[in-house]
């Protein structure tokens, strides 16, 4: 079968690095210095405290929208086009990611931006906020549901999944143990890269990630220009983050958009449907979206099905809705 969709940066160094120590091959371009800059940027005296930025558009009810690993905001211009002519679209951009610099965390990554969006919420007093995120930043986004339910009224998770783990191993009943050594080694690996490094890495998972190739330009001028020590931290938190069995604590609507256009088969676009609907077992009401056509980065493939999707969403008071069209499927979680 082939790989699947979700995070495949990863993936890809997961099986560079299966049954090896960790370790990188110099190209040309790279050298010590290079490393070592990188690797320092994060213990550095003087990082800023904050590791979110923002940009705001529009007017209406606010609409935050969270990017993936090692990318910015770019990654939603048609969404944030669409959306901001009916609401106040955020877009956020994480410290480290895409030339962003580097912030001060010490506790953990994915925490430390948790704990700043919250406050960024609260402080601008936002209201009924919907929370758009994707890859990491649907991680993210369901991250904040559960700590802070009341704040937001819908959670959409772009190709995120509430725990990565079973991208590994294909089995739900795996657990952040069964993935810990997996997460030291791709940690290391990415502090370790250098720029060059990390664009040939992302180059190499560039199939499954999306048809576009003005999308596939900017993953790889957003992966290259982003801090490798930020990366490594997040990329961890990512695997060592389970929000599975507290997804019934998120008491606004869900909806979990998956992408299996990395797949030619009905039974393999079954299987990933399957795998996706199995970690939602902890909120019945939510709902699970499949786009058969769509790679990992389903804004660059479908952009108009998903700026559709999200405005359903968001639109409908029942959201449980059961929707058939072409080679897309939208189905509740009580769905086939």
């Amino acid at each position: 079968m082939k790989k699947m969709t979700l995070l495949m940066a990863a993936l890809l160094i997961k099986s560079l690095c299966a049954n090896a120590e960790p370790s990188l091959t110099q190209t040309p371009a790279d050298n010590n210095k290079n490393n070592t800059t990188q690797q320092s940027m994060q213990t550095k005296e003087g990082l800023p405290a904050s590791c979110i930025n923002s940009e705001v558009t529009g007017q209406g009810k606010p609409i935050i929208l969270i990017p993936g690993f090692s990318n910015d905001q770019r990654v939603w211009k048609a969404q944030t086009k669409a959306l901001s002519k009916t609401h106040q679209v955020h877009l956020i951009s994480l410290a480290g990611y895409a030339g962003q610099s580097p912030c001060l965390y010490k506790s953990g990554f994915l925490s430390t931006v948790s704990e700043q969006l919250i406050d960024y919420i609260e402080n601008n007093k936002l209201q009924d906020v919907t929370l758009v995120g994707h890859s990491l930043g649907g991680l993210l986004s369901m991250k904040l549901a559960i700590e802070k339910p009341n704040l937001f009224s819908h959670i959409i998770s772009v190709d995120g999944l509430p725990f990565i783990g079973p991208i590994f191993t294909r089995d739900n009943n795996t657990e952040i143990n069964d993935i810990a050594f997996q997460a030291k080694q791709i940690k290391t690996m990415y502090k370790q890269a250098s720029p060059s490094q990390i664009e040939f890495m992302t180059q190499q998972g560039m199939a499954v990630q999306t048809n576009s190739l003005t999308g596939q330009k900017e993953i790889l001028d957003m992966a290259k220009t982003s801090d490798s020590a930020t990366l490594g931290d997040s990329i961890f938190d990512v695997m060592s983050t389970d929000l599975r069995p507290d997804l019934h604590k998120i008491t606004s609507k869900l909806l979990l958009i998956g992408a299996s256009g990395g797949f030619s088969s009905q039974a393999e676009h079954q299987y990933i449907k399957a795998l996706y609907q199995a970690q939602l077992f902890d909120k019945v009401d939510a709902e699970l979206v499949m786009n058969t056509n769509a790679k990992h980065f389903v804004m660059y493939d479908d952009s108009d099905w998903l700026t559709d999707r999200i405005i359903d969403f968001i639109s409908v008071k029942n959201s449980n809705v059961n929707f058939n069209k072409s080679n897309h499927s939208i189905i509740s979680k009580k769905g086939n």
